[in-house]
């Protein structure tokens, strides 16, 4: 879906990614109490998730749904690939906070599924709302 890209729809997306930031802090820093499988999946859905959202506001305005999907899917991917590179001031960062929620502790499979689905979901929803915005318009 090639769309006009204005201000207005990069600001909205923009207040998504922060309300996706701060949904995802809340989701690895309260303990509610979830279910192992929710606490090791749930933030990385809400991650890749807010990561399609930044790109999409941050995309060209040529650029299309397809291209924004595999850039996601690409930067998700590249990022828990990341995690097999150690170096002794990398892991010692990782050991922190500041470093498990910014670049990972440990490279899991299972996170880039999760990355993935977080993604599908925001590219369907983003889909739908643009629909919905192009169908209020005219």
């Amino acid at each position: 879906m090639q769309a006009v890209v204005t201000w207005r729809h990069r600001a909205t997306l923009g207040a998504v990614a922060v309300a996706l930031i701060v949904a995802g802090l809340v989701w690895r820093l309260v303990p509610f109490g979830l279910p192992a499988f929710w606490l090791r999946n749930g933030g990385g859905v809400l991650w890749g998730a807010m990561l399609f959202i930044i790109v999409a506001a941050l995309r060209p305005v040529r650029a299309g749904l397809v291209a924004c999907f595999l850039t996601t899917s690409f930067i998700a991917i590249g990022s828990e690939f990341f995690r097999l590179y150690h170096m002794p001031w990398l892991d010692a960062f990782r050991q922190t906070l500041a470093g498990a929620l910014l670049i990972g502790r440990v490279f899991l499979i299972g996170n880039m599924v999760a990355y993935e689905l977080g993604i599908a979901v925001a590219a369907g929803l983003y889909v739908a709302w643009r629909l919905e915005t192009r169908s209020n318009a005219g």
